[in-house]
């Protein structure tokens, strides 16, 4: 289901985590799901698995995933990945999936 959202409600929100299970994070804005964060488990290693899945992104800003060795990297990650979606959404309202 998508929905427009007013981009400026979001200002200033931080991203916040939301436990779910042992290694598996809500990510939300506001009041907002705008993504998540789960720990994978391959072979030897581990790697902490960020999907940006709220908010429409442009292609520009594409993908909106990625991996990262530490939890603290992948909310890193995806909070560099929603400032640049807010800066390029400039206020405007916003396609927002879910």
């Amino acid at each position: 289901m998508r929905s427009y959202v007013d981009s400026r409600l979001l200002d200033g929100s931080a991203l916040r985590l939301q436990p779910r299970a042992p290694g598996v994070f809500t990510v939300v804005a506001g009041d907002l799901a705008a993504g998540g964060i789960v720990l994978r488990i391959q072979g030897q290693g581990q790697k902490w698995c960020w999907s940006l899945t709220g908010p429409q992104l442009p292609v520009t800003l594409q993908p909106g995933t990625g991996e990262a060795e530490t939890l603290a990297e992948a909310q890193h990650a995806m909070r560099a990945k929603f400032e640049a979606w807010r800066q390029w959404a400039q206020g405007a309202p916003a396609v927002w999936n879910g």
